[in-house]
């Protein structure tokens, strides 16, 4: 990933939005950097809005560096209503699962399962209790960053992750990932992305 790879695939669409998030557990120094990443995209690139999922570690670290441009061009996806309310940023836009009309739900149910089979079971028995109620919501929550809901959040052009490099597909960043491959989104990886920083630093 370059600058001219990253101009090519963000100019392809009007309003583009990009994706960035990954594991809680980030160390120090890609945390930096995940907030120069978040920083620098903002300050460039004044037509793209950014979309994360409102967890603590990488996803606070991508979109700090945004807000500390402009937090009016930040969408939080978040698993439900009140979802760490106190760190809410105030002209940010956010969205959840319960703003899904009963044809949106049964779209990004189907999108769910297909990029994550093994969590079949658990989303087809989600109104069955409260604790699998609240599991499905968090996979939902990953399904919507990307997939999009029509008409109210577009589809994102490209997505930047922060991953184990050890096991990049386990947990809500493994499945955002997997629906990423799902709906044809380039994704990178850290060591990608950082190549992107050293370009943007330079301008």
């Amino acid at each position: 990933m370059n600058l001219e790879l990253f101009q090519s695939i963000i100019e392809a669409k009007d309003n583009p939005v990009i994706v960035m998030e990954g594991k809680r557990e980030i160390p120090e120094f890609y945390s930096k950097k995940a907030f120069e990443l978040g920083y620098q995209l903002a300050l460039n690139f004044p037509e793209i809005k950014f979309r994360s999922g409102n967890a603590k570690g990488s996803d606070e670290a991508f979109i700090k560096g945004v807000a500390s441009v402009d937090e009016s061009r930040v969408e939080i996806i978040v698993p439900y209503e009140g979802h760490r309310e106190k760190e809410r940023l105030l002209s940010a836009s956010y969205f959840s699962p319960e703003m899904l009309t009963t044809e949106d739900e049964k779209y990004i149910v189907e999108k769910t399962i297909k990029a994550s089979p093994k969590n079949k079971n658990l989303i087809e028995k989600r109104h069955q209790s409260k604790s699998l109620n609240a599991k499905s919501k968090y996979l939902i929550r990953d399904t919507m960053k990307i997939t999009g809901i029509k008409g109210r959040i577009s589809k994102p052009v490209l997505a930047f992750f922060y991953t184990d490099p050890e096991d990049r597909l386990s947990g809500g960043t493994g499945h955002t990932i997997k629906v990423c491959m799902e709906e044809n989104i380039p994704y990178f990886y850290q060591e990608k992305w950082i190549n992107l920083l050293k370009d943007l630093t330079k301008l």
